[in-house]
C-alpha cells in the first residue's frame, strides 16, 4: 500500500512508509530484561514484521471508529 491513496472515513490520506519495530516490546518494564521475542514472533506467526504505516492526511475530515476503509 506504500505510495497508494485512500479513504479513512471521510479523511483522504496516503501511506507513505511501514512502521519500524521498536526493541522496547521485547523488554520486561518491572525488569528492564528482555523475555518475548515480539519481532521473530510476528514474523514466525505472520510471515512478516510489519505491523503498521505511517500516513500522510491529504484532505482532512473527522474519522471515527469502525471507518470504512475504501482503496
Amino acid at each position: 500500500m506504500i505510495g497508494q491513496e485512500f479513504d479513512l472515513g471521510g479523511v483522504r490520506v496516503r501511506a507513505v512508509r511501514r512502521t519500524r519495530r521498536c526493541a522496547a516490546t521485547e523488554v520486561d518494564p518491572a525488569t528492564g530484561r528482555r523475555d518475548l521475542p515480539v519481532v521473530s514472533m510476528i514474523d514466525r506467526t505472520c510471515g512478516h514484521q510489519f505491523m503498521g504505516i505511517y500516513l500522510e492526511v491529504l484532505a482532512a475530515g473527522v474519522l471515527e471508529k469502525g471507518s470504512e476503509v475504501v482503496v
